[in-house]
């Protein structure tokens, strides 16, 4: 098992600097221009060459593919001058990441091209003056196109691939001292900074690091940075002038400068309230080391030491958590945005042993209901609800000012907006399924919604989950569940089928589509014993039962035992009978 988990949080740079958006604009089209040539480059190998290239032999003899392997045969093994002309804008450090980038990009389309499905096609980008072009060829061939299969999927391919330019995310594969990215602290202002390597060698933004102040690096911490003459006026080894202040952000000794090197920048990072409230691995270092002072520093406003004051009190922060370490990043442009995406190192906390489970049901009116229930599947501990009422009303005023907007002629964006607050909806369903499961050390159970198809209902498709959620977004509740209750030290997340959950009694264990109420189809009564409850909690507890009926029919299976002898469902559910 894995010592460490990982998770992303994305920063916004504040770069209100010319010079600096030039050398992130400089950057970002010197790596897209680069990953499109040599994708281009070695677009006459084949699937199978790039899979045989792919393939390394274990210590164990066994053998399997890496995109590492992958690499050193396509960059390593021979030096080609063409490849090396196409990497030279780049600075070096980020050469590697790019070589990297192609290589799994690669080894993807290989591995999608070994499947029995329809063959993908070769990842190449389109150049930007050949879109248009190419896209009204591919229209007209859709619109005249006979009866050729084949021929349509081609066209349509090309279509789509005319869909696909853009800058490529700018990748740094480490952060290690003089590469990739160090993040930082201002220990004056205590505001964060991103040193990037991005300047290239024949790049005309070159130029030492200006920025004043004294720099901590969040991952040597005992250290101070400055720029390279003040580094002179203090000395090699000088000791922090300001070292009486730092009681709460540990004792800083040695000096260090930032260098002589002309290809890095340090861009201010945006730290908003999500960032230092909402992001879980808080608790594990990073963020919460920035309030960890006794004391606000010298020279701030009134209203500044009182922020920070109610900030230290918070019950979050922890003197003891372990720093979440920088380990990779992406640099990506959105609209006029620069957008940081890290990925942090956190340690993994103890496993927790389960004492009950939690069942999990989604629903349209629901987007989550739980139930606790005790390991032995009998008695119901705790329910509670999340409900898509403040959500459904949030996405039906946006859809009904989108659809104004269309008649009057006029360009939306609701699309972008539904998603971003059902995305913001589904987090914040996660945070209390976890907290709840830490409450009870609860095992979570969830319905697998991944293959259930939608009902057709008149000719149409239903519209009851995608009226408030799609399947996207149920889907990243399951995903954000997973990676929340591996960081909390909680079990694994467990899915079960849904199939029957609903229609069965929790106290006799009657299976019938009968026991919904007609009059509102959120109440369920029993049709044999006359027990009423919510649906959805119902199905919850239905949802943890189905855990060991599983294990059960497991156990016949290997006994060989016949498939008309085998326990069902509603024998086993009536087991739980009161």
């Amino acid at each position: 098992m894995p010592k460490h988990v990982h998770r992303t949080a994305v920063f916004t740079l504040n770069v209100s600097n010319q010079r600096i958006r030039d050398i992130l604009d400089e950057a970002l089209q010197n790596y897209t221009r680069a990953y499109t040539d040599i994708l281009d480059f070695f677009k006459d190998y084949s699937a199978q060459e790039l899979h045989a290239m792919s393939i390394y032999t274990r210590p164990d003899g066994s053998q399997d593919t890496s995109a590492r392997a992958l690499e050193t045969a396509l960059f390593r093994k021979n030096k080609i001058p063409d490849l090396d002309k196409m990497l030279e804008p780049l600075e070096a450090r980020l050469r590697a990441s790019l070589k990297q980038d192609v290589a799994s990009t690669l080894l993807s389309f290989t591995e999608l091209s070994r499947t029995e499905k329809q063959k993908p096609s070769y990842p190449n980008r389109v150049e930007a003056q050949d879109l248009n072009q190419q896209r009204l060829e591919a229209l007209e061939g859709l619109r005249t196109i006979a009866d050729s299969l084949e021929e349509e999927n081609t066209l349509r391919d090309q279509s789509l691939r005319t869909r696909q330019r853009g800058l490529v995310p700018l990748s740094f594969g480490n952060s290690m001292p003089d590469q990739g990215f160090r993040i930082f602290l201002n220990r004056v202002t205590h505001h964060f900074y991103v040193r990037l390597y991005v300047i290239g060698a024949s790049s005309i933004f070159k130029g030492r690091i200006t920025n004043q102040g004294e720099y901590i690096d969040i991952r040597e911490p005992e250290n101070i940075y400055v720029r390279h003459w003040d580094f002179k006026a203090f000395g090699p080894g000088t000791k922090s002038v300001l070292g009486e202040y730092s009681s709460g952000l540990g004792r800083y000794h040695e000096v260090k400068s930032f260098g002589t090197g002309t290809r890095s920048i340090l861009v201010p990072l945006k730290i908003g309230h999500w960032h230092e409230n909402g992001m879980r691995f808080i608790n594990y270092g990073f963020l919460s080391n920035r309030w960890h002072s006794e004391a606000p520093p010298m020279n701030r406003r009134k209203r500044t030491v009182n922020r920070w004051k109610q900030r230290t009190d918070r019950k979050v922060l922890h003197s003891d958590a372990k720093p979440a370490w920088p380990v990779s990043a992406k640099l990506m442009k959105r609209g006029d945005d620069y957008q940081l995406h890290v990925a942090f190192q956190i340690d993994k906390p103890e496993r927790i042993q389960p004492e009950a489970y939690l069942g999990i049901d989604r629903s349209f009116a629901h987007l989550a209901s739980g139930a606790v229930v005790s390991l032995d599947g009998k008695e119901v501990i705790d329910t509670f609800d999340i409900s898509t009422t403040e959500l459904y009303s949030v996405i039906a005023a946006i859809e009904k000012n989108t659809a104004t907007k269309q008649k009057q002629g006029k360009t939306t964006k609701g699309d972008r907006r539904r998603a971003r607050i059902a995305d913001q909806h589904v987090h914040q369903a996660a945070n209390k399924i976890v907290e709840v499961a830490m409450q009870h050390k609860a095992q979570v159970v969830i319905e697998d919604l991944s293959y259930v198809a939608p009902k057709k209902r008149k000719g149409r498709v239903s519209q009851g989950f995608n009226k408030v959620l799609n399947r996207r977004q149920y889907q990243k509740l399951q995903d954000i569940l997973e990676t929340k209750l591996n960081i909390a030290g909680l079990p694994g997340l467990r899915k079960i089928s849904p199939a029957y959950t609903a229609s069965t009694c929790s106290q006799c264990g009657c299976v019938s589509k009968e026991n919904f109420d007609k009059e509102d189809r959120a109440r369920f009564k029993c049709i044999e014993c006359g027990h009423e409850a919510d649906v959805y909690q119902q199905s919850s507890v239905n949802i943890v039962r189905k855990l060991p009926f599983l294990a059960l029919r497991s156990k016949e299976k290997q006994k060989e035992v016949p498939e008309n002898e085998r326990t069902t469902w509603e024998q086993f559910a009536r087991r739980f009978k009161e």
